[in-house]
């Protein structure tokens, strides 16, 4: 069965263990991108240590679900963290070239100007009058 990560955090209420404390799925969106790698290492390595101790026996707890939603939910959030950065760069790089080709356009219409015959000037700024 595919869960919706976020609709199990928020109907069970899920809580995760920080190194700073106790943080809700909200408070997740709000660490830096090096904060919630960190936890998903520690979490990830928790995962690891249960895997390595699987029994066919043993039943899937509310505790293996809710680490499974954990790692799930950093993932995502991570994911569009990085995402938003990308975006943010990729506008201001773009900005960057439009600028310069705002610029470059400048400069050739000035050079049109200094080489345009008196007359020609003259008549131009009569048609913006």
């Amino acid at each position: 069965m595919e869960r919706n990560l976020f609709e199990y955090a928020s109907r069970t209420k899920l809580r995760i263990e920080t190194p700073k404390g106790v943080a809700s799925t909200e408070e997740l969106w709000g660490m830096g991108l090096i904060e919630l790698n960190e936890l998903f290492k520690v979490l990830n390595k928790v995962k690891k240590e249960q895997d390595e101790t699987e029994s066919l026996l043993d039943e899937e707890t509310k505790e293996d679900i809710d680490l499974l939603v954990s790692i799930g939910l950093l993932k995502h959030i991570v994911g569009v963290k990085k995402a938003e950065v990308k975006a943010t760069l990729d506008a201001q790089a773009n900005a960057a070239k439009k600028q310069k080709i705002m610029e470059a356009i400048a400069k050739k219409e000035e050079v049109d100007y200094d080489d345009a015959e008196l007359d020609d000037l003259k008549k131009m700024l009569d048609e913006l009058n």
